[in-house]
């Protein structure tokens, strides 16, 4: 696991109480040692002053304390990193040109170890999990990597170069999780994987890990197939297909008792390599970028169109 801005974090909390302590044990010494001398001859002034310089002493040791806890590192539970951290430090990490692999490891029935042995139990079973993590890979010298908590029951690891290198590994390291127990209580662990050719942003690559995940959670070890499109080609060739109006609609014959009932419509996107998108992958786009109404009426146009 990566720990140094862990260390370095420790290491400026450190030197703000150094820092701070001193000025203020100055600063409240002078003032004493004043009152004790000269306390007769003392107007206001010298009071309201010194109340002053002890008030802005004591707020700079603790703007210095805060500034060694701005950012919330770890997690309380698990000890990894958290979601805001990991992000963060993946994201720098992406505008390089290097490859990049990542890894979703769930604790598929963390809500049942929830409800059936308490939150305690729970908790232990999240802390275990993300040493266990950390443990096998540093086993297989694979170190210095960023693992967070990014999910009530979801890891994310983050690891240098492309999946194939990884592959045998996590397989093997999926099948060890099949009799994986902590505290003789079963841990049923799943993992999915993709890497920066996918894309190079964060946001696609956990959306596509977070998808691969939910196809079929059976499955231990869940992969991109070669033949996916690029999250963001995705998104530029469904928009593209929609502004265009260049839709795919195919009819299908739906019979009763050997008369044709209806005609069921099924509606692809095609992108300029003849590559076929189907509604499983560009429904979510549409959703998100609030297009399905202009999809719904151009199908329906164009359905019209073929009725006449």
């Amino acid at each position: 696991m990566l720990l140094p801005k862990i260390k370095e974090r420790e290491k400026r909390f450190k030197l703000a109480l150094r820092m701070g302590l001193p000025i203020f044990t100055l600063v409240f010494t002078f003032i004493f040692h004043t009152f004790i001398n000269s306390s007769q001859s003392l107007d206001m002034y010298f009071y309201i002053e010194a109340f002053i310089i002890l008030l802005v002493s004591i707020y700079f040791i603790f703007y210095l304390i805060y500034k060694g806890f701005d950012d919330k590192i770890l997690n309380n539970i698990s000890k990894v990193f958290t979601r805001e951290y990991l992000y963060k430090y993946i994201n720098k990490k992406l505008k390089s040109k290097n490859e990049y692999t990542f890894l979703l490891i769930s604790i598929d029935n963390l809500y049942d170890i929830n409800s059936k042995y308490g939150i305690q139990s729970a908790d232990n079973i999240l802390f275990e999990v993300g040493k266990w993590l950390c443990e096998s890979l540093e086993s297989k010298n694979i170190n210095n990597f960023p693992i967070g908590h990014i999910n009530g029951a979801e890891f994310m690891l983050c690891l240098d170069g492309i999946k194939s290198e990884y592959k045998v590994l996590l397989e093997l390291l999926c099948l060890k999780a099949d009799e994986f127990t902590i505290d003789d209580i079963e841990v049923k662990i799943s993992a999915a994987i993709n890497d920066t050719t996918v894309s190079r942003q964060l946001d696609y690559l956990v959306e596509n890990l977070f998808e691969l995940q939910g196809l079929n959670r059976s499955t231990k070890l869940i992969q991109n197939s070669n033949n996916e499109i690029n999250p963001s080609e995705l998104e530029s060739f469904v928009i593209n297909a929609i502004k265009k109006r260049d839709l795919l609609i195919l009819h299908q014959d739906v019979y009763s008792k050997d008369e044709i009932l209806i005609k069921e419509c099924f509606v692809k996107l095609k992108t300029v390599n003849g590559k076929i998108i189907h509604p499983k992958d560009y429904t979510k786009v549409l959703y998100k970028h609030r297009l399905m109404m202009q999809f719904d009426l151009i199908v329906l146009e164009k359905n019209i169109q073929l009725c006449r």
